[in-house]
């Protein structure tokens, strides 16, 4: 929290029929954005000795109002919950240009670089929103938001500031809506070649991503996965100084040049990524899906409006014929496996019928899309011969029907 010392009439002080009673109203606003008013900000008011007298809550303008006060100083401070987007390596660039000298921080601005909250703006600050916080998705340890505090004397009319300036810590560039009203990227994937795979396939997959000018100064970029199918083995990132980490069904990388400004032997691709294919698929695919949240810093700084991003896609080897729909061990003694392979997710009935046509026993499952596996106990059924019947609802198809001896 940033105080500004503020000595004035904050805003307009009204007597209100009895001689010493005062008005200070005001607007809590994004970065001092007058488009950006926040709303439903908690406004607290402490007297010359810190004890707080009064507490309000900005309207769907940002204004916020206290009445009645009588003659003094007074401090407002503001605090907010309010969601924001997700911070990018483009915030960084901010601070570096800060620290080489070629860009000057507002005072809400140095709130929002100071990411570590030790007061100061440096290097700790520039590496924590590229590494620690795009990387690894560590939360800021100087919190969620900050506001200016404001120093009032209702005894003065000098003229003077009368908006709250407040932050998301690490929105350096001040773009993000306090509404939380994100804009949502979607990624189209160019197809750069076919690779041919089954289960069990090791490949490095090339990651591309070209811009406009195809000079990159900066990239954060997640690429989504299917942790059934896919398995992540390794992860290259472009450039000497980039950070990756693979979590929760997502690769994340990121990168800024900081010597030259730009990466002056970029080549379009932005990582490449050793795969294992853990099921076959009957469908070619892509191995991932791009965040919404990637992004592309261009030569200047800014973040690349236009991003075509390319990879190979994955198909199933043609001359290996995939065994689907059938039962193993069999004979079976405790537990029968089914393989299925299903076109869609369903609810289907598994049906254990014996030789008098009489029906054992039948259960409800859920089957995945593709090549699927289940596993089901027969201890409760009799030795002999039965006839088992896999029969998908959704398509009002017999997937499977196999006899089975239970010993």
């Amino acid at each position: 929290m940033k105080r500004i010392a503020i000595l004035l009439s904050l805003m307009v002080f009204s007597s209100i029929g009895v001689l010493g009673q005062y008005t200070i109203s005001g607007t809590v606003l994004y970065h001092q954005n007058p488009e950006y008013p926040i709303e439903g900000t908690v406004v607290n008011l402490f007297d010359e000795n810190g004890v707080q007298v009064a507490s309000t809550i900005s309207d769907e303008n940002g204004v916020y109002n206290f009445e009645d006060l009588g003659y003094g100083t007074f401090t407002l401070s503001a605090s907010v919950n309010l969601p924001g987007a997700q911070v990018t390596v483009q915030e960084a660039v901010y601070i570096l240009m800060y620290l080489n000298g070629l860009y000057q921080l507002t005072p809400v601005q140095f709130m929002a670089a100071d990411v570590d909250g030790n007061g100061i703006v440096n290097q700790s600050d520039f590496i924590f929103i590229i590494r620690n916080h795009w990387i690894f998705n560590q939360p800021f340890p100087a919190g969620s938001w900050a506001f200016e505090e404001i120093e009032v004397n209702t005894g003065t009319r000098e003229g003077g500031p009368s908006n709250i300036g407040g932050t998301k810590i690490g929105d350096v560039e001040g773009v993000f809506v306090p509404t939380g009203r994100d804009l949502i990227n979607e990624f189209q994937i160019v197809e750069m070649g076919t690779f041919e795979v089954l289960a069990g396939t090791e490949i490095m997959v090339p990651v591309y991503a070209n811009t406009p000018s195809n000079l990159m100064s900066g990239y954060g970029v997640v690429l989504a996965f299917d942790s059934e199918i896919i398995e992540v083995l390794e992860v290259e990132a472009f450039g000497s100084d980039a950070f990756s980490t693979i979590n929760n069904g997502a690769v994340r990388i990121g990168n800024l040049a900081i010597d030259n400004g730009i990466f002056s032997n970029y080549n379009g691709q932005v990582a490449q990524v050793k795969i294992k294919v853990l099921k076959d698929q009957m469908n070619e695919f892509f191995p991932f899906s791009i965040g919404s949240e990637s992004h592309i810093i261009g030569q200047k700084g800014k973040k690349e409006g236009v991003v075509d991003f390319g990879m190979p896609s994955l198909k199933p080897v043609k001359n290996v014929q995939i065994q689907t729909n059938s039962i193993f061990p069999n004979p079976a003694t405790s537990q029968l496996t089914l393989s299925i392979h299903s076109e869609s997710n369903s609810t289907s009935e598994i049906m254990f019928i014996d030789q008098s046509g009489r029906m054992a026993r039948i259960e409800k499952m859920q089957i995945k899309s593709g090549i699927f596996d289940y596993t089901v106990s027969i201890d409760e059924l009799k030795p002999g011969v039965y006839q088992v019947v896999v029969y998908e609802n959704n398509l009002n198809k017999v997937l499977l029907s196999q006899r089975l001896v239970k010993l």
